[in-house]
């Protein structure tokens, strides 16, 4: 006969909800987590359903039939827990079934001993005797040795268990903790209230709790599968799936911290980003202020982010926002696509596409002043020499001297004027010898303190290499170009003055670092010897730089705009490339690259 009493009410409670949260991992038995999991709340359900008759019933021998029912549900809980924590954390596709058979034997032997023992041995229990109170009665047992061995086995596999779970709580990044961290709370509550039980300590003496406390272990679990996608989004996931990314990911938290990145992050971003897990993004991406700035935003966003690198390397960045099942925020994920490929083509394309607008126009310009400097300087060549036969024809006391001799000097600098304008066009007269330009800068060194002396606070200093090797150039033409950029440079300084360096070596130049050849040619990577002029002057910004080689062009109230057109057709006739880095307010460096003369 059984009478329902509160104890024995409560206890079918937990039976349905330990069958409830089974459904729900039956619902998720796809994985093999989800499939234990259903295992162990129907061992649990055993154990509740079996605790729950034996407290309903007043016949002594049904109520050790239903202790043997509940022995089924307590001997394999611990086991279940066990391979739940293994798939769980990924450490199960390890271990063998012979391995798994074996955790069953124990349990096996518990069962049987339990059942055979008042009438074979009373190694389990030393004495049965039963209990009646008020609205229920139990079985009062004295523990013998087997039992003791049961407990000391069940409470080694749960704790191995909850070993497991902590080493993958060291293991695992803050966005993943909280799962496990429900986990170890669920693993702990059953031991406590079976501690509690076999010490008497309990304010209920005899009644066994364990079974709320692994029903509380399957809520806990439960709120991580709806709470944190248990079964969907765990540690070993994270941990197969997240490193084996090519592509580099970052992962934040609400608060816009880096919670976690993979392998691929750390080869882009440096192996230092794993010590900056925790920290706020702004402050881990500082270095690169644009991508930190999109990744601190919040929603969906889209850029492409170029590494100053050799090789160079351009990355379409994602940021997407990532929600649990609820919709509410836990963080945002940021993924690099690589698109150097793509990005490297279309700088090329579009440096092209500049390259040829400006050619055409600079061709065009070319053209009308190779046109006129040659038509003009055969004028002047005639002025000059019909004012060199006025002035034969005059004594050399005559009043006219003095004026003749001011025109001709005026005559022969237009004269020069033109010439500039033939070397910008290509069209000037070009004597190749073999240069060594670090010599050729050590003879010009006093022409260009003298080409600056009326500015006297600004200095000139020479980094020169030594043994460079030699080109072909024509040395007046690149004294020319060295002089006016000098010029242009003592402009730049005015009156605030500063430091003009000189500095010459040899250096390979690959096709990325060619793109900003301001030489309209096309100019193939390879090892070039190179000229740079470093000025601290008020620089400029990026519309001036674009137009500073284009003839008659100036910045300056009085400036012709022929100095730097005149550097651009000498490195034109000498197939070389030019460079530009220029800021305002920090200064300008300008490279002549020079090919290596083929042995």
């Amino acid at each position: 006969m059984m009478t329902l009493n509160p104890y024995a009410l409560s206890l079918i409670v937990t039976a349905a909800i330990s069958l409830v949260l089974a459904f729900v991992g039956w619902r998720r038995r796809r994985n093999a987590a989800g499939r234990i999991f259903v295992l162990l709340m129907g061992a649990l359900t055993i154990w509740s359903l079996g605790y729950a008759a034996e407290l309903a019933s007043s016949d002594v021998i049904a109520m050790r039939r239903w202790v043997v029912v509940q022995y089924v549900g307590i001997v394999t809980i611990p086991v279940f827990w066990l391979l739940f924590t293994l798939s769980y954390s990924g450490m199960g596709k390890r271990i063998g079934w012979q391995h798994y058979a074996t955790l069953f034997v124990m349990p096996s032997i518990s069962l049987l001993l339990n059942a055979s023992n008042e009438r074979w041995h009373m190694l389990f229990y030393r004495e049965i005797k039963p209990e009646f109170y008020d609205t229920f009665s139990l079985l009062v047992v004295t523990p013998g040795p087997w039992f003791w061995l049961h407990t000391l086995y069940s409470y080694g596999v749960i704790l191995a268990g909850a070993l497991i779970l902590l080493r993958l709580w060291l293991q695992t990044p803050s966005l993943y903790r909280q799962q496990v961290t429900l986990m170890l709370l669920g693993a702990g509550m059953p031991l406590v209230m079976n501690v509690i039980y076999l010490s008497g300590a309990s304010p209920w003496p005899n009644l066994d709790l364990s079974p709320f406390g692994f029903t509380a272990t399957g809520m806990l679990v439960a709120i991580g599968l709806f709470r944190f996608g248990l079964f969907d989004l765990n540690p070993i996931a994270r941990n197969s799936l997240f490193e084996a990314l090519r592509n580099p990911v970052l992962v934040l938290d609400e608060q816009g911290r880096i919670s976690d990145l993979n392998q691929a992050t750390q080869r882009l971003l440096g192996a230092a980003m794993q010590n900056q897990l925790g920290k706020p993004v702004a402050q881990s991406l500082a270095t690169w202020p644009q991508l930190a700035a999109f990744c601190s935003e919040h929603g969906e966003g889209r850029m492409e982010f170029a590494w100053c690198s050799e090789p160079l390397q351009a990355y379409e960045v994602f940021r997407t926002p990532l929600n649990d099942q609820q919709g509410r925020l836990l963080g945002q994920i940021v993924v690099f696509h690589d698109i150097t490929v793509r990005y490297q083509a279309e700088r090329e394309r579009l440096a092209l596409e500049r390259q040829m607008l400006h050619a055409q126009k600079l061709e065009s310009l070319g053209v009308l002043a190779g046109g006129i400097a040659h038509d003009f300087n055969n004028l002047l060549m005639s002025i000059i020499g019909n004012l060199d036969l006025a002035r034969l024809d005059l004594d050399e006391e005559h009043p006219a001297q003095g004026p003749l001799g001011d025109a001709e000097r005026a005559t022969r600098r237009a004269s020069d004027l033109t010439r500039q304008l033939q070397a910008y066009a290509g069209k000037g007269s070009v004597m190749l010898r073999p240069i060594n330009l670090s010599q050729l800068l050590t003879e010009m060194m006093t022409i260009l303190q003298i080409s600056i002396k009326h500015q006297s606070n600004i200095q000139i200093e020479f980094d020169l290499a030594n043994d460079l090797p030699r080109f072909e150039g024509d040395s007046n033409q690149i004294q020319q170009a060295v002089i006016n950029l000098i010029s242009n440079a003592a402009e730049a300084l005015g009156k605030a003055g500063g430091t003009i360096t000189f500095s010459t070596g040899v250096d390979s130049y690959s096709a990325a670092a060619l793109v900003d050849n301001r030489v309209e040619r096309k100019i193939n990577a390879g090892t070039f010897i190179y000229l740079r002029i470093t000025d601290d002057g008020s620089g400029m910004d990026a519309a001036t730089s674009e137009r500073m080689f284009e003839p008659f062009f100036t910045t300056k109230e009085y400036g012709r705009g022929i100095g730097l057109a005149t550097v651009m057709g000498v490195m034109r006739s000498h197939h070389g490339a030019i460079l530009v880095e220029s800021s305002p307010g920090v200064g300008s460096s300008l490279t002549l690259l020079f090919p290596v003369a083929e042995a």
